[in-house]
């Protein structure tokens, strides 16, 4: 029973390492729970019956889980709402001047076409091919 808990406290630890490596990819090559436990069968060479037993607990958090993930999203949302708001207001505290160099500046930390952002002080001189 102690090697059961340490096998899904493993998987519950290991869980989003995985999924963050498979970021941003959807459909079959998308890393869910199904492939979780396969990797974890074939890793950790699983019994049928901790198969079943991780299948139940993944179950049993389901719910709660896709709870925690819409506050999140819901969460997220606000702090966007709230951050565009204090942005508009510190707008109406800046000269045009200054919202004009304002903007320079949020341009000068767009991303390049190759995905980069500049390096703040510039490229460094002891590494020629990076910035």
């Amino acid at each position: 029973m102690k090697l059961m808990s340490l096998l899904v406290l493993f998987g519950f630890m290991m869980a989003p390492v995985f999924a963050q490596a498979q970021h941003g990819k959807t459909g079959k090559d998308h890393y869910g729970p199904e492939k979780h436990l396969e990797k974890m069968t074939e890793e950790l060479q699983l019994t049928p019956e901790q198969v079943a037993a991780i299948k139940q607990v993944d179950s049993d958090f389901e719910a709660e889980t896709k709870a925690v993930a819409e506050k999140m999203e819901t969460a997220h949302a606000e702090m966007r709402a709230l951050h565009q708001a204090k942005r508009q207001a510190v707008d109406q505290i800046l000269t045009p001047e200054q919202l004009a160099k304002r903007k320079e500046m949020k341009e000068a930390k767009r991303p390049r076409e190759d995905g980069k952002r500049p390096h703040p002080r510039g490229p460094r001189p002891d590494c020629p091919d990076k910035e």
